[in-house]
């Protein structure tokens, strides 16, 4: 996306932040309707905005005429075009051919525009092959966060966002040091985290330990940002003596928000929010004791 945006700037001469949206974000819940015919509908329409946005001209400031290529992000790819079966419902599989056919990359749709289709899934193996090929060419694989990455997208999610007064700090040195402190609360390897879950994989006897951060995802990362800034807000609201979000905020929304996904754990499907050795079945799940005190503040301590 940032790429896409960068040589855009380059090309037309005008900078990031004053060029058109040229984004599609299309969601499975957007899609999907419970009325017949109206799916591929949704579709149809969709893709007919994309390519009428393909078409047109930008005028650039020295007087060109180009025309600007299109990002469409499909998100919850296994949704839209799930691998046909059986005993799959007949709907599925019609929406499935028409997402195939306007994604077709000879077709009238595509052909001569520059749109570019980019689609994420968490469940690969449910996509149908055919709509895998017509997407792209290449599949790339995100895990969990690790320390640097996690960084980074901390430093996004936050830019910006007010931070709580301490010792006469600029914003962003108080965001470097709350960042990284996060940073070490999660992958220091002498923390305090002594893990959330113990998993034994089919097979085997020794049990696997699962920490914090086996379960980091730029995801989970966001929603605790903004549920960090709603309790900021709230607190100011009701006469906080400081504005702006607090270290103890963020690490008290990451903790709510690890917990909340350690709830969902099962053993079918841990390996949707943590990383797993390829061809592994998880045989027993076992969630470990936690702290009745914030373990981040027991690890500042």
């Amino acid at each position: 996306h940032r790429k896409l945006y960068e040589i855009m700037s380059e090309v037309t001469g005008v900078p990031i932040e004053q060029l058109p949206r040229r984004v599609f974000r299309l969601r499975q819940g957007q899609i999907l309707s419970m009325w017949l015919g109206e799916s591929e509908k949704n579709w149809e329409r969709a893709l007919n905005e994309a390519g009428q946005l393909a078409d047109e001209t930008f005028t650039t400031p020295d007087g060109r005429q180009v025309k600007l290529p299109v990002l469409i992000v499909l998100e919850e790819l296994d949704g839209l075009g799930r691998a046909r079966s059986s005993s799959q419902e007949p709907i599925y599989d019609r929406i499935l051919t028409t997402v195939l056919q306007r994604l077709d990359p000879n077709g009238a749709d595509l052909s001569d525009r520059l749109i570019v289709v980019l689609a994420t899934t968490n469940e690969p193996h449910l996509v149908d092959p055919a709509l895998l090929r017509r997407v792209g060419g290449s599949t790339e694989t995100f895990g969990r966060l690790k320390r640097r990455s996690f960084m980074a997208v901390m430093e996004k999610l936050t830019r910006g966002l007010p931070v709580a007064a301490n010792n006469g700090c600029s914003p962003q040195e108080l965001w470097d040091r709350h960042i990284q402190s996060l940073a070490a609360w999660f992958f220091s390897p002498n923390g305090s985290d002594s893990g959330l879950v113990e998993l034994t994989y089919a097979g085997s006897t020794t049990p696997v330990v699962k920490h914090r951060r086996d379960f980091l995802t730029g995801a989970l990362a966001d929603r605790a940002v903004q549920q960090a800034a709603s309790e900021a807000c709230e607190a100011e609201i009701n006469g906080a003596a400081q504005s702006g979000i607090t270290l103890e905020q963020l690490a008290r929304a990451f903790e709510a928000q690890l917990r909340g996904v350690v709830d969902q754990l099962r053993e079918g499907n841990v390996g949707s929010y943590t990383d797993l050795p390829d061809g592994v079945r998880v045989a027993t799940l076992r969630r470990l004791p936690q702290p009745g005190h914030l373990s981040f503040e027991f690890h500042r301590r």
